[in-house]
């Protein structure tokens, strides 16, 4: 069984809906090699390697990182996001699609999801 690595994302510029997303990167045998290699790239001082925080040319080459890496990567989307009233609801949407495929396509028997907020 494999391990998939989850992050969700919403997005209102630059579509042409709101739209809820969640990814999963799955990981099997490679899962350390995967964590060693990508901890390379997070900069000093950072406690996360995350997109948000990073500059431009970072992310270039956590792109090139991860295209390199033989590992499957997963997407499912809640759009319109307003279909689904909340962002909550959107979130359960995308689960209730991740979820399944995660354990059926790709044998997935673990999700790991960072905390969420107290809302």
């Amino acid at each position: 069984m494999a391990t998939a690595w989850g992050d969700e994302s919403v997005r209102k510029t630059g579509v042409p809906s709101p739209m809820y997303l969640m990814g999963a990167c799955v990981c099997d045998d490679t899962e350390t090699e995967t964590r060693q290699r990508l901890a390379l790239l997070k900069p000093k001082g950072a406690r996360k390697l995350h997109w948000r925080d990073m500059r431009p040319s970072l992310r270039g080459k956590v792109v090139d990182a991860m295209a390199a890496m033989d590992i499957d990567h997963v997407i499912v989307a809640a759009v319109p996001m307003s279909q689904w009233n909340t962002a909550e609801r959107a979130r359960r949407k995308c689960l209730e699609r991740l979820l399944p495929l995660l354990e059926t396509e790709y044998n997935v028997d673990t999700l790991v999801l960072e905390r969420r907020e107290i809302s």
